[in-house]
């Protein structure tokens, strides 16, 4: 993910059309334009102009693009009191952060999955590699999880490696018939992880 803050690009925006460019930036570029309201704001030629391309670009769009972030009620020309805000003065820097990140990446995403998803080609030295910077702490947060939950199949009364005469009789322990489910705890279903007693391995859980 990349931000664009004029002070954060002196380098880059210096000697250039600030006019053209700043219009490619906020109509054509960007997948979002986050607008601080306030009364600063309103005062601005700079923020007038960009505000304008902002709303070129929104009108011809079918989702949102425009996201506004309220510091005062100061009313801004062209944008509609309807649009939904979050408003800075109930919500804290670090719960706007964690919303442009939902807003951006989706409901789900994980604070420890942020290294990886604003990763921008940095690399780091890493037992003897060359590797993502943000990698030996995805490693180290993978030894946190030992176990895998997967949806297996049950063996049916009959398919079982062992031959227990379903077509002949119904299971001794749960009256099952051959093509049936067993009932959970049954001594004779199968473990379809690794064949043995489903009732006494350490494969499943319910």
């Amino acid at each position: 993910m990349r931000v664009f803050y004029d002070l954060y690009e002196e380098a880059v925006l210096w000697g250039k059309d600030l006019y053209q460019h700043l219009q490619s930036v906020y109509r054509d570029r960007a997948q979002y334009c986050l607008i601080f309201v306030s009364s600063h704001y309103a005062r601005k030629l700079w923020a007038k102009h960009e505000l304008r391309q902002a709303q070129a670009r929104a009108f011809r769009e079918h989702h949102e693009y425009i996201l506004p972030v309220r510091l005062d009620d100061t009313e801004i020309p062209g944008l509609n009191a309807t649009v939904g805000y979050v408003d800075l003065r109930s919500h804290s820097s670090e719960e706007l952060r964690q919303l442009v990140l939902q807003k951006v990446f989706g409901q789900d995403v994980a604070h420890e999955d942020l290294p990886e998803l604003t990763w921008r080609g940095e690399l780091v030295d890493f037992r003897g590699e060359k590797a993502a910077s943000f990698w030996p702490a995805k490693l180290e947060q993978a030894q946190q999880q030992q176990t895998y939950v997967a949806n297996v199949p049950r063996i049916r009364y009959g398919d079982e490696s062992f031959n227990w005469h379903a077509d002949e009789r119904p299971c001794h322990d749960c009256f099952a018939v051959k093509g049936e489910y067993h009932v959970p705890g049954c001594d004779v279903e199968e473990c379809p992880v690794c064949h043995g007693q489903a009732l006494s391995c350490q494969c499943l859980s319910e």
